[in-house]
């Protein structure tokens, strides 16, 4: 057994705190004895876990034998919007990962305690001698869907745009369908369980809370270590699961076991753990192998945090300093750093972190009772690097130039900020001029031969262009090989300095993009080279789209002309001749405007810093 701190010293200076006390200036003369509540011996026949088995034949007294579930969902899913616009055709998203892709599992999830910890613990990281965190809402039991990688959900959204749907989140005309898996893990004590209740949730941006949507029974046998697929299909859910959550965010829904039965014992779940919670804490345990939550008594005998760690990992612990350093198998090993960019990349060195709800006392004086909560999260550097503070979302369908230019803020881009934009659907509004030919000839004299006269004949063509006051509108083609060439009507700006994005994407750096059809993908993943490369200061960012200036003219111009090839005056068609005969005057040259229209959608996360 390795630790430092010892549990006889523990329980001993519990013994002095809590069992001797005394007021005032007061002496007292002879012996004192003191009987302040002291422990009384544990009762074989009682249930300090709340399990219902007797603590005589219970092989971990303080742990609860609890029914555990393994549950995965699969990483393909569908969402059907029956009415995107009245009258309309619906609208679908095959969130699909073949087979044959990289990143193909056979079940995925993430559980609600891990996402949230992780994320508190990237709060304190950045100090490292800090290895705590303080707890609040948390649930032990429910699982989430990861989010959507490689700007899936944006590519989406374009899609929706693209199909002339409008973007309203009010209604509840979405089906989905998802499937899911759920296994029984051996233990002794548990054979089969029957009739899962599962609940269904979605985060509400609106209110910041889970929504549960729907409640779904499976209504099978779940025998030990026999691993059930099922396939789950909801309808009449709300719209904002996928114009919010799914197009913004990334993210789809969470599951939750909610209850099931238990044959052997006659009861269901719900029942059965009332007695755990009446007796124990749940403690979440998280490392790169697993994901477990167990039932840990918080008797009198068992109420301190070295004894709960005592009751989960036997003498299998380290603690030094008052800090965890080895829990099982994990050992902490990390980097360290100034900040938490120091930590991005490593993902083979991590270290323990103990989240717990607040305290009066410090952590390790501690008395924990029924209602506290406590994980152990080890947490790998790359993952405490790289969680997102907050996220931000700019979707923008059918934005106008103008007659010159309109902006939109990105945002304050930071060294610890990524962003993605989707540059897609551009057209040009032009007017449609009034347009003829109009030739225009005569002769001139050529010869004379005796009494005879010979003339020659010429012809020029003009083109007539006027205002029509009609305008079209033409869809931008993109040319194969250099498809940035019609982006310079499109910038970034910051500050007084703009970069139209064929500049960019020729000589800066830290960006990456991609075309998927006509639809550029830009993505900013090191602003700092970004900055450097275009050698302008950090700040926020916007973007611009300018309209086109392209020469013209209002009027008549000459085209072409032809005559006898041995008189060159016929073919310079002479502007005495020409504008003396022309009822119009010479061409006014202008700029035409041609106003652009494009469709911009953006996704900014900004990490712990």
């Amino acid at each position: 057994m390795k630790f430092i701190i010892s549990p006889v010293l523990i329980l001993s200076f519990l013994f002095l705190s809590i069992g001797c006390s005394r007021t005032g200036e007061e002496e007292v003369a002879g012996p004192v004895t003191q009987v302040s509540n002291p422990l009384k011996p544990i009762s074989p026949d009682g249930d300090e876990d709340g399990d219902r088995i007797p603590n005589s034949k219970d092989e971990n007294m303080f742990l609860a034998d609890v029914v555990e579930l393994d549950k995965k969902i699969a990483q393909s899913y569908s969402m059907v919007l029956d009415k995107p616009v009245s009258g309309s055709a619906s609208f679908a998203i095959e969130h699909n990962v073949d087979h044959g892709d990289f990143d193909f599992n056979y079940g995925v999830g993430n559980h609600d305690f891990k996402v949230k910890s992780d994320r508190m613990i990237s709060k304190v990281a950045k100090f490292t001698s800090v290895a705590r965190g303080v707890l609040r809402t948390i649930d032990y039991e429910k699982i989430s869907y990861p989010k959507a990688k490689k700007g899936r959900h944006l590519k989406g959204l374009r899609e929706y745009l693209a199909a002339g749907y409008e973007y309203d989140i009010e209604g509840n005309d979405l089906k989905v369908s998802f499937s899911s898996t759920i296994t029984l893990v051996p233990t002794d004590n548990f054979e089969e369980v029957k009739d899962v209740v599962l609940g269904i949730y979605y985060f509400n941006y609106d209110t910041g809370k889970d929504v549960k949507v729907a409640t779904t029974k499976v209504e099978r046998t779940f025998a030990r270590d026999n691993k059930e697929k099922f396939t789950v299909t909801l309808e009449n859910l709300p719209n904002r699961i996928l114009l919010e959550n799914y197009f913004k965010h990334g993210e789809f829904l969470s599951v939750k076991v909610e209850d099931f039965t238990i044959p052997s014992m006659k009861t269901t779940n719900s029942e059965f753990m009332k007695g755990v919670y009446a007796k124990t804490i749940p403690v979440g345990i998280t490392t790169p192998l697993y994901n477990r939550v167990k039932y840990v008594s918080t008797s009198r005998h068992n109420n301190t945090i070295v004894k709960i760690i005592q009751a989960i990992f036997r003498e299998d612990y380290k603690i030094e300093n008052n800090v965890i350093t080895q829990l099982g198998e994990f050992v902490n090993n990390t980097k360290g750093g100034e900040t938490l960019g120091d930590l991005r990349g490593h993902d083979k060195t991590g270290k323990w972190y103990l989240l717990t709800n607040k305290t009066k006392y410090e952590v390790f004086n501690h008395e924990f009772k029924a209602g506290d909560r406590i994980i152990f999260n080890f947490a790998i550097d790359n993952t405490v690097a790289t969680q997102v503070e907050r996220t931000s979302s700019m979707i923008k369908p059918k934005v106008e130039s103008g007659e010159f230019y309109e902006e939109f803020d990105l945002g304050e881009i930071s060294k610890n900020s990524k962003l993605s934009l989707l540059i897609s659907g551009v057209t040009l509004k032009r007017e449609d001029l009034f347009k003829r030919e109009i030739p225009s000839g005569g002769r001139f004299f050529s010869h004379r031969s005796g009494n005879n006269v010979y003339y020659k004949a010429y012809m020029c063509y003009f083109r007539e262009q006027r205002r029509s006051g009609n305008f079209l509108v033409d869809p931008l083609k993109f040319d194969r090989n250099d498809k940035s060439e019609n982006l310079e009507h499109i910038l970034l700006v910051s500050q007084d300095q703009s970069f139209n994005f064929k500049e960019i994407l020729e000589k800066a750096e830290g960006i990456s993009h991609e075309w998927v059809q006509d639809t550029l993908v830009f993505k900013i993943h090191n602003s700092e080279k970004l900055f450097e490369s275009l050698q302008i200061e950090p700040s926020s960012l916007r973007i611009r789209v300018a309209s086109i200036d392209r020469p013209g003219y209002v009027g008549s111009k000459r085209t072409h002309g032809k005559g006898p090839y041995t008189d060159q005056r016929a073919l310079q068609c002479r502007e005495d001749i020409i504008w003396g005969n022309f009822p119009e005057h010479r061409p006014k040259h202008i700029d035409h405007k041609h106003e652009v229209t494009v469709d911009l959608i953006g996704h900014l996360d900004t990490f712990y810093n």
